[in-house]
């Protein structure tokens, strides 16, 4: 080819083709294109790192955070069962194998794709234990589309473990002295850590340790960043068992290319002088060499994980503090190393700002330098950190009470079960059920709400804020209720909330009004039947209210009959004031026996009143005065109970879907007053129930009466309620903090002797009954009905807004699952609220000065 006519050569070209002829310009055009290439490679290279690097930023920002608890009493009781196989050595593995499971599954991170794998890299998960507040955490980070994934598997091997979703922990924040690193392998990854079954006792506690001594306004984090390894780990180590087996050593490096013609030419000798070589037979090898090969062995049975281990410590006090604590963090992995093993020492190639920065961010990345100067000068595969998913185990895995002791550990203090099969799915929302990543609905048909709902529990462990809840639901679906409320902030809760709709349904029933009293006479009987029930309910609310011992027979006697008396006269409605004025009173006496018609009405006042004499009726009429007195001079209540006509019709309240609500703060009236005031509604709404059996059944509305600290407003009757209640659509719902409540006499406000009738009417008789943390004492009670399901510790330790619940499902109590409440979110409207006290007031209460003047006028004759 003649050059010449192709290119115009310079003279100094010239001249060198003349010398070295035109094969010197293709070796210049070879030169030329392999610079090019190499630099457009290697600015190829760098733009594939750049973009990686975007992507490991954004596959960061996409982890998401989860909590992992195990209960504590499952280990307890898997001790129990196992018995003596914990005495042997070392089973405490078996106990760890569902970890590696659990890590063997993360193994389908593994990316496939071709851009994927070499573009955008691949997916990873960051094992963590994080000490706040001293307590140690056991923390996932995972990439948010294998969340559900990830959550699953972890449910599937720890049925009972609580999953909890956080905010992603930040270790440094106001923190001013920090300190960490990185751990690795002290040599290459061929060589295994040393494994579980070599151990006597579980390594992780060293590790639980050092955590343990981390003062409570300190925090540290201990991070495994992990991700599936590429297939040519496993080749590699074969190559290094072969290695090992011929006495060769493993390794290679830059460093050894130039000694590459001088290993050649001792070869050729070797082979010109007829030296025999061995290269395919196997040299006799130590015994530790045999141990490391049985461990290389051992360790490809596994999954491989690239690994990145930091440590990041934060203090508040001093460096030495935060310092000190990296160190014991170091020193705890001494365990894990092994004559002829590998082990795990801190790095010195990080800065602390690059720890710092690439913990609180989860980047899998290591420094350029780093790997630059590792794959370089020292063997290719020294800078990866290729470890097996049992290698992993012993680092990190969940712990067990047998085993892991420390009093710092963040246990799950209560037990997960699956909720029933058949759960309903309509009716009313209570709440949701949480189990193995999974979420239901939690509800109740209304047919079953007709067998009652018990529900006790602490204060403040969430009763109130399902039954607002609850009651907000029943409302917005156009049901009737009634809702008594011992502390008053029940009703100011759920006015806000009730629709514009249902504004002329609401009655509230406030005492604390005192300008505009609503009407309540117990005695407001139209019906003989009626009046026999609220006469006898009257008595019971004064024996509740004061005892037995103290409203004595005798004094029982005096007071049904003139309650009788009083109910006789429709045309002047009587009222609980006017019982003392009956007895002290001649004239007013006979104008209401005239009114009588009962036989053994007329035959007390005829006979067994007239003959007594005046000293008994002196010593009996200033005994019941000093009962009846308080009310009679206490404004508030007298303005209420001295009104001859209830501000409203029970009846109609239950049949018209109305809503009552009724504040009984007790702040406001006092406590016996609520009380008396309580158990009159409660009796109305009784009464009024019973009257619907003229009623055809499938015309009777579903009523609901909710009623917190129950206790306070049911007499020895309350039993027939419950038992008789649900053929007349009427649900109750129940709620108090403790069984001694309801298994005491209230005398007075204080408990004298033990009585079970109530505890004995409600636990017969309701179908569903849901549970609250409880104090010891009751859970040994509560414990029974929960059994075999919950113990009594899972019945103390369960957290705020979260029952233990046997639900009533098709007429049919399910066996107990955990369930947890929700929250409302929707604003409230409190000119709503305002709105519909002022129409209540129109519509059912009286102007003060008007009911005293009638009162006045009638006690005063």
């Amino acid at each position: 080819m003649n050059f010449e006519n192709i290119f115009e050569i310079s003279p100094i070209s010239q001249y060198t083709i003349e010398i070295f002829g035109y094969n010197f310009i293709i070796l210049n055009l070879i030169l030329y294109t392999l610079f090019i290439s190499i630099v457009l490679y290697s600015v190829f290279f760098v733009c594939i790192e750049i973009f990686a690097i975007y992507f490991d930023y954004q596959r960061a920002k996409r982890l998401k955070y989860i909590q992992v608890k195990i209960p504590r009493q499952d280990a307890k009781e898997e001790k129990d069962e196992i018995g003596e196989e914990y005495g042997q050595d070392k089973t405490f593995i078996k106990l760890t194998t569902a970890m590696t499971q659990l890590l063997d599954g993360f193994s389908s991170l593994k990316s496939g794709a071709f851009v994927r794998k070499y573009f955008t890299r691949q997916d990873y998960i960051s094992l963590e234990y994080i000490v706040e507040k001293g307590m140690i955490q056991y923390v996932l980070a995972i990439p948010e589309h294998f969340l559900q994934s990830a959550s699953k598997q972890i449910t599937a091997l720890y049925p009972t473990s609580i999953i909890d979703p956080i905010k992603k922990p930040e270790i440094v924040e106001n923190r001013k002295y920090i300190s960490g690193g990185h751990l690795h392998y002290s040599s290459s990854y061929v060589y295994p850590l040393k494994s579980m079954e070599k151990m006597d006792a579980d390594p992780m506690n060293n590790i639980l340790n050092a955590l343990s001594k981390v003062k409570t306004e300190d925090k540290i984090g201990i991070q495994i960043l992990i991700k599936p390894a590429t297939t040519s780990w496993r080749q590699y180590i074969l190559e290094s068992i072969k290695k090992l087996k011929k006495g060769e050593t493993i390794g290679f490096s830059l460093w050894s290319i130039p000694l590459y013609p001088l290993t050649f030419l001792i070869h050729i000798v070797k082979f010109l002088i007829g030296y025999e070589t061995k290269e395919s037979e196997e040299q006799d090898i130590s015994s530790m060499k045999q141990s490391a090969i049985t461990a290389m062995e051992e360790k490809l049975q596994d999954k491989g994980y690239d690994t990145i281990i930091r440590v990041l410590t934060a203090s508040s006090h001093d460096q030495d503090t935060a310092d000190n604590y990296w160190s014991d963090i170091a020193n705890s992995m001494a365990p894990f190393g092994g004559v002829g093993l590998n082990s795990l020492t801190d790095s010195t190639h990080y800065s602390l700002k690059f720890v710092q920065h690439h913990f609180e961010a989860r980047y899998f990345s290591r420094p350029f330098f780093y790997w630059t100067w590792n794959y370089i000068f020292t063997d290719f595969h020294e800078w990866e950190q290729i470890m097996s998913s049992s290698e992993l185990t012993a680092l990190y895995h969940f712990p067990n009470v047998k085993f892991n002791t420390s009093p710092n550990i963040h246990w799950q203090n209560f037990k997960m079960t699956p909720p029933p099969n058949n759960l309903p799915k309509e009716g009313l929302l209570l709440g949701v059920s949480e189990y193995q990543g999974e979420t239901k609905e939690v509800r109740i048909k209304p047919n079953d709400r007709m067998r009652h709902f018990y529900m006790i529990g602490k204060s403040g462990t969430g009763k109130s804020t399902l039954l607002t809840q609850m009651i907000n639901q029943d409302i917005k679906n156009g049901h009737g209720l009634c809702l008594i409320d011992p502390h008053g902030d029940l009703v100011e809760g759920i006015l806000p909330f009730i629709p514009p709709e249902r504004a002329d349904d609401v009655i509230i029933f406030d005492p604390g009004d005192l300008d505009n009293p609503m009407g309540l006479n117990i005695l407001d009987a139209r019906h003989e039947d009626e009046k026999e029930f609220m006469a006898n309910e009257a008595m019971a609310i004064f024996i509740k209210l004061f005892g037995e011992e103290i409203f004595s027979a005798r004094l029982q006697n005096y007071f049904i009959n003139a309650v009788h008396t009083l109910m006789s006269d429709d045309e002047d409605p009587a009222t609980i004031l006017d019982i003392l004025r009956i007895f002290t009173d001649d004239k007013y006496r006979e104008s209401k026996i005239k009114k009588v018609t009962k036989p053994s009405v007329l035959a007390f006042w005829q006979g067994e009143y007239a003959n007594s004499a005046d000293r008994e009726k002196k010593e009996i009429i200033p005994y019941l005065a000093s009962k009846f007195t308080p009310f009679v001079t206490n404004t508030q209540i007298r303005n209420i109970i001295g009104q001859g006509r209830s501000g409203f019709d029970f009846s109609e309240v239950m049949n018209n879907k109305k809503i009552l609500l009724v504040n009984l703060s007790k702040g406001k009236l006092g406590d016996l007053n609520a009380r008396l005031l309580g158990m009159i509604i409660v009796s109305k709404i009784q009464m009024a129930a019973m009257a619907r059996a003229n009623i055809p059944e499938n015309e009777r509305e579903d009523f609901f009466l909710y009623v917190d600290e129950f206790q306070n407003f049911v007499t020895e009757s309350f039993a027939s309620i419950l038992s008789e209640a649900r053929k007349y659509r009427l649900g109750l719902i129940i709620a108090h903090q403790y069984i001694s409540q309801i298994t005491k006499m209230q005398s007075g406000g204080k408990g004298s002797q033990e009585d079970h009738t109530i505890k004995d009417a409600v636990f017969g008789n309701v179908g569903s009954m849901m549970n609250f943390k409880i104090g010891a004492q009751d859970a040994e009670m509560m414990a029974k009905e929960f059994k075999p399901v919950f113990s009594e510790t899972d019945l103390i330790n369960i957290p705020n807004y979260h029952a233990f619940i046997k639900l009533n499902i098709d007429n049919t109590t399910s066996r107990g699952f955990v369930m947890k409440t929700l929250y409302d979110t929707t604003p409230p409207n409190h000119e709503a609220a305002d709105a519909y006290k002022q129409l209540s007031r129109l519509k059912y209460c009286k102007d003060k000065e008007s009911v005293e003047k009638i009162i006045r006028k009638k006690l005063l004759g």
